[in-house]
This record gives C-alpha cells, sequence and structure tokens, in this order.
C-alpha cells in the first residue's frame, strides 16, 4: 500500500521510478493493474510503469507490454519497451525463478521475442534497433531462429540480415546452454 501510495503521488523521477521497479518486483495483482493505467499518464510516468512493469516476471506483463510495443509509434518509447520486454524476458531471471516457473517463463519469453522481433523490423534508426537487439538478446527465446524466419519474410535485406545473425548467435547460446 505505501508503494502504490508513493506511486501514485510522487513527483520526483528517481522516487517514481524506484517505486514502480519495487511495484513490479512484488508484479501481485494491484501493483500490475496500477503501472498498466499509468502508461496512459503521461511521458514520465509511462516511462516509469514500462521498467517497472520490465520487473514483473508474468505472461500478463509480458502481454500489456508487447501490445504496448506493437502500438508505440515513437523511437524512444519502442526503446523503452523493448528494454523492459528484455528485463521481463530474460532467460537468466526466469531460470533463477526454478522450475516451477519454467512453463510461465517460456510463455512470457514466446511474447517478448515476438513483440521485440516484429518491432525490430519495423525500426530502422541505429538506437532503438541496439535496445531491441538488447532485448531480443535477454530473451533468448529458443523460438527466436523461426520467429525471425517468419517476420524476415517482409523485411528489407540489410534488416534480414541482421534479424538471421542475431537469431544465430541466440540459436548457438540456446544449443551451448542445454548441452548436457
Amino acid at each position: 500500500a505505501v508503494l502504490h501510495a508513493i506511486f501514485a503521488a510522487e513527483k520526483d523521477v528517481f522516487v517514481l521510478e524506484t517505486a514502480a521497479e519495487a511495484m513490479g518486483a512484488l508484479c501481485d495483482g494491484t501493483s500490475v493493474d496500477l503501472l498498466r493505467a499509468a502508461l496512459a499518464a503521461g511521458a514520465t510516468r509511462r516511462a516509469a510503469a514500462t521498467q517497472g512493469l520490465g520487473e514483473c516476471r508474468s505472461v500478463e506483463a509480458a502481454k500489456v507490454l508487447a501490445n504496448e510495443l506493437a502500438k508505440s509509434t515513437s523511437g524512444t518509447d519502442a526503446g523503452q519497451l523493448a528494454r523492459a520486454l528484455g528485463t521481463l524476458g530474460s532467460s537468466w531471471a526466469w531460470q533463477a525463478l526454478g522450475t516451477s516457473k519454467a512453463v510461465e517463463g517460456l510463455s512470457a519469453r514466446k511474447i517478448a521475442a515476438e513483440a521485440l522481433v516484429r518491432s525490430y523490423a519495423r525500426y530502422p534508426g541505429a538506437a532503438v534497433r541496439e535496445d531491441h537487439r538488447f532485448g531480443i538478446s535477454m530473451v533468448e527465446h529458443p523460438d527466436t531462429p523461426a520467429i525471425v524466419a517468419t517476420v524476415a519474410i517482409d523485411a528489407d535485406a540489410a534488416t534480414k540480415n541482421k534479424l538471421r545473425a542475431m537469431a544465430e548467435r541466440i540459436a548457438r547460446r540456446v544449443a551451448a546452454r542445454d548441452k548436457p
């Protein structure tokens, strides 16, 4: 309740972001609902809410961020969303949660990977693509090569090559990690 009150009233950006991240780490229904609502509350609150949702390890939060990324028309906003999806979908973070969260983690990571790859193809700028590359690399979903193959069909040649190179690196890392 204290975090929710701070998040609702705070003006200081650092405190606002810290409260949002703590709410995301809690990842309870009320916190997720408040963060989701804040996505429509101006740039500063949206950025904080995006970071907070990125700390929430859930399929619901992944869907919210993926939907926001699909609707985004700003490179800055898309970059923030891509970083948040990378954090949410971090293969290492989900692995640290243990086997009881493995199925949910795989689902959330797939949502993140699909959203990130599709969005990467939409944004030509180097900075926003770097945010997407970061996110895709963090998520490291085993289906990334297949997702890339689907998205690359409609992409320009340079984007196809970059996506394929990323997918190959991820496939090698996943294969190396999954070796007995």
